[in-house]
């Protein structure tokens, strides 16, 4: 399976191979398209990452808050 990048890359660079669907027109939106759905596919990764940075944030801080507690109270 291709990265998204690679497909992005492919797509971009289609015209200057001589690939493409139809003629003028019709070729730039079907590919405006396909790069549209990848960049989509592409920025939900990245959401998809920077929620898992989150979360462990979250836990981190409640790790943190814990440790705090312990220290004022139990020492």
């Amino acid at each position: 399976m291709k990265s998204i990048d690679e497909e992005i890359d492919e797509i971009i660079y289609a015209s200057d191979k001589g690939i493409g669907f139809g003629g003028g027109i019709e070729q730039e939106r079907e590919l405006s398209k396909r790069i549209q759905v990848l960049m989509h596919r592409q920025n939900l990764e990245v959401k998809r990452k920077d929620t898992y940075i989150a979360a462990f944030n979250v836990v981190l801080a409640f790790v943190n808050i814990a440790l705090l507690t312990y220290q004022v109270f139990f020492k």
